[in-house]
């Protein structure tokens, strides 16, 4: 099979690219061939921009097309229009965000492949790292599925972890746990957390294409508990931990500044509504999960290769901000974008005691 990839050098993409080699598949990126312009160097590259600069694609065709980062409904439908009729299947990478969630009732919440889409506040914005983003991707989900309406498949994924990932949201747990010692945990240990694989997202990404699937597939991974994962990151590391658990979001808030760093102090907490991303339809069609021990082990390498910056400065702060070609660079610096500084784990420790 012939695959087209919009993006495919940083973590999702990267991950799938890799499982489509893999495969055997005839793999093409198109790429500003600025972000790991290293990787892959015998898979063709086409350079250009998704935002004016489509030229390299034309004249071509694919079996497929799997749209990794596609943001901004204008943009993704200038991909649409130029890709009309050149690809068989048009795989658009969306996210849990696009549905509508209901306010903190008390009650759970389940997402499925049926729930409304999320209605933009402000359908004019580009600002895609900000309140509109869930109302932005559904938007290109619209898009995808006026120009592809027979042959459109879109993944809603929730948290990816894995090597490479650049939000730190899970690589934060695996990482405080292989330090060792006393672990403030902000949760009960049997509240849910729920992340899926990388790997088995770009599995389940190449079953879907092969069988070609049509239609919206949640992609998430499957449900466990605070117990369960942090067992697995201490079962990849073997260290010696104490685990101080506390589901006081108010004492949290307390104490320490969520928003300290871009995806938060304590990335993964748990909220007040339990919202239940099910991608029961998924696991129907083939999806499967590796053990979260393997996955926290092959984080835990990969994070052992990283440098990553000590400086917590507020000027640090605000040029690391959530910003889409940022990742937690600040030039040819890298710094954690989620978890607790040693300083703000004490204080909360502290009042545990």
């Amino acid at each position: 099979m012939k695959i087209l990839f919009l993006g495919g050098t940083g973590f999702v993409g990267r991950h799938m690219v890799s499982a489509a080699l893999n495969c055997g598949h005839d793999v093409t990126i198109f790429t500003r061939n600025k972000t790991n312009s290293d990787i892959f160097p015998d898979v063709e590259r086409l350079v250009g921009d998704r935002d004016g600069s489509l030229d390299t694609l034309i004249g071509r065709r694919w079996d497929a097309v799997v749209d990794v980062n596609g943001y901004v409904p204008r943009v993704v439908s200038d991909s649409l229009e130029l890709l009309r009729g050149s690809v068989g299947r048009y795989l658009f990478v969306s996210a849990g965000n696009a549905c509508f969630r209901a306010e903190s009732s008390g009650e759970d919440f389940i997402i499925d492949e049926n729930t409304p889409r999320t209605i933009s506040g402000n359908p004019q914005t580009e600002e895609y790292w900000g309140g509109d983003y869930g109302a932005l991707k559904a938007r290109c989900e619209e898009a995808v599925e006026e120009v592809f309406p027979d042959n459109s498949l879109i993944f809603r994924l929730g948290v990816v972890a894995g090597p490479f990932d650049p939000t730190d949201r899970v690589t934060y747990w695996v990482d405080r746990v292989a330090r060792g010692g006393e672990i403030f945990v902000p949760a009960k240990p049997d509240s849910p957390i729920n992340f899926i694989d990388a790997r088995d997202l770009a599995d389940f990404t190449m079953l879907a294409l092969e069988k070609s699937f049509s239609g919206i597939f949640n992609v998430a991974g499957q449900p466990l508990t605070w117990r369960d994962w942090l067992s697995a990151c201490r079962l990849g590391s073997s260290s010696e931990v104490k685990f101080k658990w506390s589901a006081d979001i108010q004492m949290i808030a307390g104490h320490v500044d969520l928003n300290s760093r871009p995806f938060g102090a304590l990335p993964m907490m748990p909220g007040t509504t339990k919202t239940i991303f099910s991608s029961e339809k998924a696991v129907a069609a083939g999806l499967k999960y590796r053990e979260q021990r393997e996955t926290a082990a092959d984080i835990l390498s990969w994070h052992r290769g990283r440098s990553l910056s000590k400086d917590e400065s507020t000027e640090s702060l605000i040029h690391r901000s959530r910003k889409a070609l940022d990742w937690g660079h600040v030039g040819d610096v890298r710094h954690w974008m989620a978890g607790l500084t040693s300083e703000q784990e004490m204080k909360l420790l502290q009042e545990l005691d």
